[in-house]
This record gives structure tokens, C-alpha cells and sequence, in this order.
């Protein structure tokens, strides 16, 4: 039941989303930032596109949010709540390019406020020949090995409102030790705190369960 609920409500959502884009009318809702506050906040959007977002194949709505940034943002139609069509007022779309927006994303993130950063990666020689392989986006390979025969490499990435290069995180996350992060220094010093974090969790996980 409850998993029915939730597919109603995400029929309702995609139903209301779509009605406002195919009219070019405003859409109200509320919405809970990822890594914020954890409080619903109302916004208010004119949606460019609806895309499904390959990798996780999640519905995003793209278009330009009017209460705060006046900006084209990305949100997760899943994650928007109560939404209202305003059927009083249309929208004209302008000077948007999709392809410039969406050139550096690693989904359908985008980059939020045309910002970007450059990621200076490090492969060690186990998985180097899936980084060869190619077929990802914006990566760039160095043309010859490093001397242990790992490889660098440079992706640029967007970032999102919090200044995180978000969705592609998880994808050099999935590395593990196989990967450093080498730059940009932020970026870097986030990348080692989550390790720290998963590590010592991970340790304090293990410690509690040899004293059951």
C-alpha cells in the first residue's frame, strides 16, 4: 500500500509537471534541498524540459526558478511536494541552450549558473584500462602512463547550488582506493573527509560488533 501511494503521488506529480510545461504556465511547489536545512521550501519554477536521468532513471525537472536564484535550476520531480499549476500566467522561453546547459553534465544536473570546476584524477593500474575504454563524458585521458602505469585523467564536472560537483561524487566514489582525487584543493579535502568518514564508521561498526 504504501509503495502504491508513493507511485500515485509520483503520477500526480509527473500529471501536474507536465501540464504546466506543455501550457507554459508557472509551477508552485515545495521542495527539501539534498544536504540543507532538512525544511521544505516553496518555489516557484518555468519548466524548460523533463528528463530522465540516465544512470539512475529518475524524472528531473529543468527550467528556471523564479523565488530565489532566477536561474535555471535542476530539480527531482520525486522530491517536489504539492505542486500547483498557475494556469493565470504563461511563460516565454528564452535565450536557453540545453545543449550548452547540459555540455559538462554528468546527468541531467547541469551547470547550475553556467559554473563548472576541472577534476584532476588519478587512476591506479587496476583499473586504468576501464578508464581507456572510454564512454564517458567530459573525461579527458593523458596521452602517455604515469611510471607505476597508472593513468591521470581530467573531467569537468558541474556544480551544483552547494558548490559540489554532486553527480559525479558517487561515480569516483565507486573507485575506492583505486582513485585519487588530485585536485582542485576543495574538492580534494572533501573527497579524503568522506573517506575518513566511511572509514572510521566502518571501524566503529566492527569495534560494537566484537563486543556483542
Amino acid at each position: 500500500q504504501v509503495g502504491q501511494r508513493r507511485r500515485n503521488r509520483e503520477d500526480l506529480n509527473l500529471e501536474r509537471a507536465a501540464t504546466a510545461w506543455f501550457g507554459q504556465h508557472p509551477l508552485r511547489f515545495q521542495y527539501q534541498k539534498p544536504m540543507g536545512s532538512g525544511r521544505l521550501r516553496t518555489n516557484v519554477i518555468e519548466i524548460y524540459l523533463i528528463e530522465i536521468n540516465q544512470q539512475n532513471l529518475d524524472l528531473y525537472v529543468i527550467g528556471k526558478e523564479t523565488t530565489f536564484h532566477n536561474k535555471v535550476r535542476t530539480f527531482k520531480l520525486s522530491r517536489m511536494q504539492h505542486l500547483e499549476v498557475d494556469k493565470g500566467k504563461t511563460y516565454q522561453v528564452d535565450n536557453f541552450s540545453l545543449t550548452e546547459f547540459l555540455e559538462s553534465s554528468w546527468g541531467v544536473v547541469g551547470a547550475q549558473g553556467g559554473k563548472k570546476v576541472t577534476i584532476q584524477l588519478r587512476f591506479c593500474k587496476d583499473v586504468a584500462y576501464r578508464i581507456l575504454e572510454g564512454g564517458y563524458p567530459n573525461l579527458e585521458v593523458a596521452s602517455k602512463p604515469n611510471s607505476d602505469e597508472s593513468i591521470d585523467a581530467t573531467i569537468q564536472a558541474p556544480l551544483d547550488s552547494s558548490g559540489l560537483p554532486r553527480e559525479v561524487l558517487p561515480w569516483i566514489y565507486g573507485f575506492g582506493p583505486r582513485v585519487q582525487v588530485l585536485g582542485p584543493p576543495d574538492l580534494r579535502e572533501h573527497w579524503l573527509k568522506e573517506l575518513r568518514q566511511a572509514y572510521e564508521q566502518t571501524h566503529e561498526q566492527a569495534h560494537e560488533q566484537s563486543n556483542e
